[in-house]
C-alpha cells in the first residue's frame, strides 16, 4: 500500500463495499473464464497474500537515477537497501512500511529507533501512523516529487476485496506463465477518494497478470497520469522457499516529470526529466512479532 503526492503530498489506502463486474470480452475459440470467477480467485488469493506476508519481512536494494534538464550533468544515482515489512494498522488498513538501512554504502544510523517507536509506539491515531510510516520510508527517495507510491505491493492492493469495488475491471485476455495459464486484467479506477492521492484526483489504471483458477498474481502494472507527470511501476512475483505465497521479486518504475501533453486519453507526449528505479528483493525472514495485534488505534 501507499500512495503518491506528486506535488506536495501522499496518499493512502481507502476501502469500498460494493462489485463492479462489467461485460466480459469474449475472443474465438474455448471461452475465457468468467471475469467473476477470475476476480473473486484473485481477491481471495490477495487476502491469504496479506496474511501471510505480513510475518515476513525481505531485503530491499532499489537504485533509483534522474535523468534529465533537472538532474547534474550525466544524471544521478541513488542506491538503497531497506528492510520492507508489510502490516495491517487497525481502523487504517494495510501499509507497507520501508526500513531504510544504508544509503549510497554509507549506514543510517536512526533506523532502530524510528522502527521501534513507529512499530511499537505508534501514535494514538491510525492514520498518523500510516501518514509517518509512508513518509519515513520516502525520505531518502531520489528527486523533486515527494511520492510514497513507490512500494512492490501497490498494484496489488488494487485486487484486494475490499478494493475491488473501487475500479472497473476488463479481462483483455488469456495467455501463459511458465507454461500456465494465465489472466491478464486491466482496471480502471472509479470510486473517489482516490486509493492514490494526487492534487487532481487522478484515477489509477493498470494490469494484473494471475492464475485464473488459484488466483496467484505474477505480475501487476500501475499507471497514473497527473499534473503533467505519468507514472509507471511494474512488479513481478516469484515463488520463494518456505512462503506460501509468490512474493516480489523485481520493480520497475518510471516517472516522466513535467512538460507533458495530452494527444488522446491514452496518449501522451513527455519533454521533462524522469526519474528510473529498479529493485530487487532477497532474504525473506520471518517476522517473529504479531503486527495485527501490536500495533492499535
Amino acid at each position: 500500500m501507499g500512495g503518491l503526492g506528486l506535488v506536495h503530498r501522499a496518499g493512502l489506502l481507502l476501502i469500498g463495499a460494493v462489485l463492479l463486474n462489467p461485460p466480459l470480452v469474449r475472443g474465438q475459440g474455448t471461452p475465457p473464464p468468467a471475469l467473476d470467477a477470475i476476480l473473486a480467485a484473485g481477491g481471495t488469493y490477495t487476502s491469504e497474500f496479506t496474511r501471510t506476508f505480513s510475518a515476513v519481512v525481505s531485503e530491499e536494494t532499489y537504485t533509483q537515477r534522474l535523468i534529465g534538464a533537472i538532474a547534474p550533468r550525466g544524471g544521478e544515482r541513488r542506491v538503497l537497501k531497506s528492510d520492507l515489512l508489510l502490516m495491517q494498522i487497525r481502523d487504517a488498513g494495510w501499509v507497507t512500511f520501508r526500513d531504510v538501512f544504508e544509503v549510497d554504502g554509507r549506514g543510517v544510523r536512526d533506523r532502530s529507533d524510528r522502527l521501534v517507536s513507529l512499530i511499537l509506539k505508534p501514535p494514538a491515531d491510525a492514520g498518523e501512523q500510516v501518514r509517518l510510516i509512508a513518509e519515513d520510508g520516502a525520505r531518502f527517495n531520489l528527486g523533486p516529487i515527494s511520492r510514497t507510491i513507490n512500494t512492490p505491493l501497490i498494484g496489488l492492493m488494487f485486487l484486494h476485496p475490499e478494493a475491488q469495488p473501487r475500479s472497473r475491471f476488463r479481462l483483455a485476455r488469456m495467455t501463459r506463465v511458465d507454461g500456465q495459464p494465465a489472466a491478464e486484467v486491466e482496471f480502471t479506477e472509479q470510486a473517489t477518494p482516490r486509493m492514490i492521492a494526487t492534487l487532481d484526483h487522478a484515477p489509477a489504471k493498470g494490469k494484473l497478470l494471475l492464475d485464473p483458477a488459484t488466483g496467484r498474481v505474477f505480475r501487476t502494472e500501475l499507471n497514473l497520469a497527473s499534473v503533467g507527470n505519468i507514472v509507471k511501476v511494474v512488479v513481478t512475483y516469484k515463488a520463494q522457499e518456505r512462503v506460501a505465497v509468490l512474493v516480489p521479486a523485481t520493480m520497475e518504475e518510471q516517472y516522466e516529470l513535467g512538460g507533458v501533453s495530452e494527444i488522446d486519453s491514452t496518449r501522451y507526449v513527455t519533454t521533462g526529466s524522469r526519474i528510473e528505479g529498479f529493485a530487487a528483493y532477497t532474504n525473506f525472514r520471518m517476522f517473529n512479532v504479531d503486527t495485527s495485534t501490536i500495533i492499535k488505534k
